[in-house]
């Protein structure tokens, strides 16, 4: 598959990572699981160690799209790095909180 042109602004524009995980989102939604994969992945490709809360929702939501695609072992898979990625998070939080 031939690579979309507006897609080839996200490799150079990691703040537009948001709107590219909405967009793999809604590629999903409308039952294009392979362009939804693709466009998910570009999206966790230009997110920083620093945007790890999108990153955490990128990779569940490609673990959704994976299991619609029938790829269990692949949604198992991502599902675990999300939940690795979500645990390190709560972590962190714990010290920020004052009372």
């Amino acid at each position: 598959m031939e690579q979309l042109p507006y897609l080839t602004i996200l490799e150079k524009n990691a703040r537009s990572a948001e709107g590219w995980l909405e967009l793999g989102y809604c590629y999903y939604r409308q039952g294009l699981f392979d362009l939804a994969g693709s466009t998910l992945r570009l999206s966790l490709g230009a997110l920083t160690d620093h945007d790890a809360d999108l990153k955490g929702i990128a990779l569940v939501r490609l673990a959704t799209v994976e299991r619609h695609a029938g790829r269990l072992h692949d949604a198992l898979g991502l599902l675990k790095d999300a939940g690795c990625l979500i645990d390190s998070l709560a972590f962190m939080d714990q010290g920020t909180i004052s009372s």
